[in-house]
């Protein structure tokens, strides 16, 4: 009989711990309550919200990497080469990434439109 209520007092307390630890911490001390009384329903654990409308649509931007004097740079050298023939502004626009891209394909290199650091220097060496 002991062996049996200690089992139950124990599924019960990890139960009450499971439950506690999946809720958030209140907010005000709990009131205690009698050894006696049945133990109350607990409220489920609040759902995590959605996100809202304006923050999904919102893509995270990336830190940015490039200046606009090693943009001038590139454009320069894509100049030289060739595949570009834009203002030589120092914004990586669409123009400068599809001269880029090209500039990949003409090398054999990956072409994803993405300015790097080796690539810069091959397009400062360009001529």
């Amino acid at each position: 009989m002991k062996q049996r209520l200690a089992l139950a007092l124990t599924v019960a307390l990890l139960g009450s711990a499971g439950m506690l630890s999946a809720q958030q911490a209140p907010t005000k001390k709990p009131e205690a309550k009698p050894a006696a009384a049945a133990p109350a329903a607990q409220t489920p654990a609040p759902q995590a919200q959605a996100p809202t409308q304006q923050q999904a649509a919102k893509p995270a931007q990336p830190a940015a990497k490039w200046t606009a004097d090693q943009i001038k740079e590139a454009q320069e050298g894509l100049k030289r080469a060739k595949v570009y023939n834009g203002p030589v502004n120092g914004v990586l626009d669409a123009a400068t990434r599809r001269a880029i891209r090209a500039y990949q394909r003409a090398h054999k290199l990956t072409v994803n439109g993405e300015l790097s650091d080796s690539l810069l220097n091959m397009l400062k060496s360009a001529r």
